[in-house]
C-alpha cells in the first residue's frame, strides 16, 4: 500500500507550527484523517464530523438519492448555501469529486496510523454517511471516541451548533495542561 503524501500548503510550515488540532467535515473529514494519518506527529487532537471515506462505495447514482434528501430536509438557509457553493464549484467538477470520493477506500488501512485523541461527531439523522459507520472508525482508530446529536442530519454544527461547540471544546481542552496544576 503507498502511504499517503503529508498535506502540502497547508500552512502548518509556513506558520511555524510542529503540532496543530485538526478538524474536518464530510470530505474534509475525509482529508484531516488522511492528513493525520500521513503526518501523526503533527496532529495534537482530532475531530471528525460524519467523515467520509469508509463504507462509501456505491454508485453516483444510489448516493444522489440521499444526497437530495439531504438538502430538501434541511434548512432553507443552509440549503441556498449549499446550492449557491454546488454552483460556484460546477456540477461537473461536483460530480467527478463525489465520484472518485465513492470508489477510493484506502482511508480504512490508514486509520491505525493516526495517533492523535479523535473526537467522531455524527449526526443521528444523516443520510449521506450514515452513523452506523462510526463503529467502523471505532473500531480502526487506536484512540477514539463517539457523540450523536440526536436531532441532527449530515451538517450536525449547523443544527445543534451549541453542542457541537461545547463536544469540540471539551475535545480540545482535554489536551491542555492545566495552569494551575
Amino acid at each position: 500500500m503507498q502511504q499517503p503524501r503529508a498535506c502540502s500548503g497547508c500552512g502548518s510550515d509556513e506558520l511555524g507550527l510542529a503540532r496543530a488540532h485538526v478538524v474536518g467535515h464530510s470530505l474534509g473529514g475525509l482529508v484531516a484523517a488522511r492528513f493525520a494519518a500521513s503526518a501523526p506527529e503533527r496532529v495534537s487532537r482530532l475531530v471528525l464530523i460524519a467523515p467520509a471515506g469508509i463504507g462509501m462505495r456505491r454508485s453516483l447514482r444510489s448516493f444522489a438519492v440521499p444526497l437530495a434528501r439531504a438538502g430538501l430536509t434541511s434548512d432553507a438557509a443552509f440549503a441556498r448555501l449549499l446550492v449557491a457553493d454546488a454552483l460556484r464549484t460546477g456540477l461537473p467538477r461536483l460530480a467527478r469529486t463525489g465520484r472518485a470520493l465513492l470508489v477510493d477506500d484506502r482511508l480504512r488501512d490508514e486509520l491505525a496510523a493516526i495517533l492523535a485523541p479523535t473526537l467522531l461527531v455524527w449526526g443521528h439523522r444523516d443520510p449521506l454517511v450514515p452513523p452506523s459507520l462510526a463503529a467502523e472508525f471505532l473500531a480502526a482508530l487506536p484512540d477514539a471516541r463517539l457523540h450523536v446529536v440526536a436531532r441532527a442530519g449530515h451538517v450536525p454544527m449547523w443544527n445543534r451548533p451549541a453542542e457541537i461547540a461545547e463536544a469540540i471544546h471539551e475535545h480540545l481542552a482535554a489536551g491542555v495542561p492545566d495552569p494551575d496544576g
